[in-house]
């Protein structure tokens, strides 16, 4: 594009009723159906071949817009964060996507990358056509055959996105390694929760914080887990225990 983003092949679509046989037929399998506004994978359906494709067509209504994407084979998926505060684009931050399937199940900071530079066009684009506040980009990691580095941009999130929120709150309690997860929980109520010493304290810089406790009513609580990469995984794997 003219900015000098690298992205996947993609087409818009205003609905699967506009995609015709020769989209299907020309375009490179596997790819991916989206809806063109979708939350942490929902909407999103990894179609291996043509016949595939045709049948997640069938999981939309009629009129709303889709995008055919290029598949990108990578394992690793990165988040990339900015705000606008007065006028000025920050870098907010860039953590690493923790996926099941294409479903977002949390992110990890610090990442193994940082690609602004890849990126930034387009962010100072956006600013510069008033965009507000935070907006993030959903970024992937290639290895080129020279044995370079690409970073294709896989989407744009122009609001908060599932990694925002924990990222907001790691920098206010100063938390320089973290992650975040939806963990499946059997209690409805967090009065129920035995989650007490486990809590963020202050002093050593470690510990857990709940994120979202909304959907506690569904069995899911979105934690933030703060700490060395080991404290991380000694914490989830307690918390397995313990939900």
């Amino acid at each position: 594009m003219r900015l000098g983003i690298d992205v996947p092949e993609t087409i818009c679509f205003a609905s699967v009723e506009a995609i015709s046989e020769l989209d299907i037929i020309s375009f490179n399998m596997p790819c991916y159906l989206k809806a063109a506004i979708s939350v942490s994978g929902v909407g999103i359906y990894h179609c291996a071949s043509r016949e595939e494709l045709r049948d997640a067509m069938n999981n939309f209504e009629p009129g709303v817009p889709v995008q055919l994407q290029e598949e990108v084979k990578s394992d690793v998926f990165l988040n990339v964060q900015y705000r606008v505060i007065d006028d000025q684009l920050v870098r907010l931050a860039a953590s690493e996507q923790i996926l099941e399937g294409c479903a977002h199940q949390g992110n990890r900071f610090p990442s193994s990358h940082e690609p602004w530079d890849a990126i930034e066009p387009m962010a100072l684009w956006l600013k510069e056509r008033g965009m507000k506040g935070i907006f993030a980009f959903d970024v992937a990691l290639l290895e080129t055959p020279g044995g370079g580095m690409r970073f294709p941009a896989i989407e744009c999130n122009p609001r908060f996105n599932g990694a925002s929120y924990p990222t907001v709150i790691a920098q206010k309690l100063d938390v320089p390694e973290w992650s975040a997860m939806t963990f499946k929980t059997k209690y409805r109520r967090l009065s129920d929760l035995d989650l007490g010493d486990l809590e963020f304290d202050m002093k050593t810089g470690e510990g857990l914080v709940i994120v979202n406790w909304g959907t506690l009513l569904k069995g899911k609580l979105v934690l933030l887990l703060a700490g060395s990469p080991d404290y991380q995984e000694a914490l989830r794997n307690e918390l397995l225990y313990r939900l």
